[in-house]
């Protein structure tokens, strides 16, 4: 709880003494049509340098030291070596679990606020469009996020399935005794979840005070998601291209459920995007990163359009 007051302490300083730069060109698209989506040059600059380097330390005082990421892949292309990066697959999983749990969390804040000003009587000003709408579009992002959620645990279940087939890792002990390595436990679930509720409710206070700035925050924590899983996808890319896609993926990335869903064909300014549709079918793991990564992409795009529509 003490972390979650001094969370809205620092909001609310940022809300008091910010002035927040708006730009013209807020609904161009994130990515130019000529370049590739994984490079992150390409991204537009954060709207609000305060949030993004407050994510930062967050990102680097706290997960990057309680759930750091492996190294990049060395050479890695014999067989026998794909079982020895599953325990590394693991690690980088986990770091993903507690990164989609927490990344849905505003879009259910933002809709409970939604519902209750909904309840009141009370329509968010925007410049076009109503509360409903935006209720959709959050919904849309929420399941989004949510099937990620759900493809990194089916990735760390087969993973949990091949390592116990795997000779366990034997620690050396001070007297020189030799004893098996703790398997991994489950602790990050509950680290994952307190965080989410207190970010749920500290989102929920932003949001029904000043929108802008929650968007803002959510902005830089999905630029952030979207730099994790691009350098994923750039160091380990040989060994995810041998790994099998998961079924959830494909269920969602080629069905109507995602065109229906995509945030891209819920809002007119990113009309262009319409044309895109299904995508095509993942052929192995790093097909799927590269989807998760391109709809955190697409995430941030959202969050730069409503920060122009909402007053």
């Amino acid at each position: 709880m003490l972390l979650g007051f001094r969370f809205l302490f620092v909001l609310s300083l940022a809300s008091a003494f910010l002035k927040i730069s708006k730009t013209t060109s807020r609904f161009t698209p994130l990515h130019s049509a000529s370049s590739s989506s994984s490079d992150i040059s390409k991204l537009k600059p954060p709207t609000n340098a305060f949030a993004y380097s407050a994510i930062s330390i967050i990102k680097q005082g706290f997960f990057d030291i309680l759930l750091p990421l492996p190294k990049k892949e060395i050479s890695l292309t014999a067989d026998d070596s794909d079982s020895a990066m599953t325990p590394i697959l693991r690690q980088s999983l986990i770091r993903f679990f507690v990164l989609e749990t927490i990344a849905r969390t505003p879009y259910f804040a933002y809709l409970s606020v939604l519902h209750l000003l909904e309840t009141l009587g009370i329509d968010r000003q925007l410049k076009e469009g109503n509360n409903v709408e935006l209720m959709r579009v959050h919904f849309a992002e929420g399941i989004n996020e949510g099937v990620h959620l759900k493809i990194v645990e089916e990735i760390l279940a087969r993973i949990d399935d091949e390592m116990k087939l795997l000779p366990p890792k034997m620690i050396k002990n001070d007297d020189g005794t030799t004893t098996p390595e703790k398997p991994p436990g489950e602790e990050y679930k509950f680290l994952a979840r307190g965080v989410s509720v207190v970010w749920y409710w500290t989102v929920c206070v932003l949001y029904l005070a000043n929108p802008n700035l929650a968007y803002e925050f959510n902005e830089a924590v999905e630029r952030h998601a979207y730099e994790t899983y691009d350098g994923f996808t750039k160091d380990f890319k040989e060994y995810l291209e041998r790994q099998p896609a998961v079924d959830t993926a494909n269920d969602y990335y080629s069905s109507f459920i995602y065109d229906e869903m995509n945030v891209s064909n819920l809002m007119e300014d990113c009309a262009a995007e319409k044309e895109k549709g299904m995508r095509e079918k993942c052929k192995n793991l790093y097909d799927v990163f590269c989807n998760i990564r391109d709809d955190e992409g697409e995430h941030v795009k959202a969050m730069l359009a409503l920060e122009d529509m909402v007053k």
